[in-house]
């Protein structure tokens, strides 16, 4: 793999990392309170915030293993 091709995974990888961020920052900002969606009943409420949790959870994980991803072609891309 050339050193262009990548700096171009590089920085398609931090591309998607924003969007996943932006993600997370969603659920944070209109689901972190139950009130916000009492258009559910109760028992869907709970069912709905374990869901968006649980989201918000694997992008965070996805986030930590791209950032490995991109660190570690940072790395072998120096070394050309």
């Amino acid at each position: 793999m050339k050193k262009k091709d990548i700096d171009a995974m590089i920085n398609r990888l931090l591309t998607e990392i924003e969007e996943e961020d932006v993600g997370i920052s969603l659920f944070n900002t209109f689901y972190q309170n139950e009130d916000e969606l009492s258009f559910f009943s109760d028992t869907d409420r709970g069912r709905v915030l374990a869901i968006l949790k649980k989201l918000a959870d694997d992008s965070l994980g996805h986030k930590a293993m791209l950032e490995k991803i991109i660190t570690a072609l940072g790395k072998k891309c120096h070394e050309e």
